[in-house]
Order: structure tokens, then sequence, then C-alpha cells
């Protein structure tokens, strides 16, 4: 790592940041709750976000979601003409707008890999 890189890694850290880091030349990285700068046997990086998107329709079916802010009310996802709205033009990005969740408060999205 250059000093550059060093210093980027560790203003990230400061800032409220997650860091990584594994031994030099190894292929593991993990997570570091408190890094010791030990840069001459450890390799640090920024953790990388996850990347999600958007459920689909057709991957909400037979979940329930709900309303953040409305605690009473649930809807599990079944029958087709629901289906249908979260198909349609405003689809799940519009209920995903409004504050609905999965009813865990988990957000309609899944991870996707790189």
């Amino acid at each position: 790592m250059t000093f550059d890189e060093m210093i980027e890694v560790m203003i990230h850290f400061r800032d409220g940041g997650q860091v990584e880091y594994r031994h030099k030349g190894g292929d593991v990285w993990e997570d570091s709750e408190c890094p010791a700068w030990k840069f001459h046997r450890f390799e640090y990086r920024k953790k990388p976000e996850k990347k999600t998107r958007l459920m689909k329709a057709e991957e909400l079916k037979g979940k329930w979601i709900k309303r953040a802010d409305v605690k009473e009310m649930v809807v599990r996802i079944v029958d087709d003409e629901i289906e249908t709205v979260l198909q349609g033009p405003r689809g799940v990005e519009y209920f995903h707008k409004l504050g609905w969740t999965l009813e865990d408060g988990s957000p309609l999205t899944v991870e996707v890999s790189e």
C-alpha cells in the first residue's frame, strides 16, 4: 500500500466506515472492529458495500410486506391482482419509496453477486 492509500483507509475508519484486513498475500478479507494498523504484516481496505437491487414482483409472491408507519397494515402477496399491481407502472419501486418493507423490517431488496 502507498502512504496515500494507508491514510485514505484510516480516515475512512475514523469517519465511521468499516475496514477489512488480511495477511499480506492472503486471500481472505476479515472485518476489523479495531484495526492494529500493522501495515508491515497486514493489508487493509474499506469494506466493500453490498450491491442490491429491488425485488421482482414474482420474488415477493407469498411474502408478507408492511408499511413502516402503519403497524396494523400487513399484506401477504398471494393473489394475481396484487402481483399485477407490483408488476405495473408503479411496481415494487413505488412500494419501496413509500416505506413498505418485508414483515421483518428489511427492505424490498436482494443482494446481487458481482
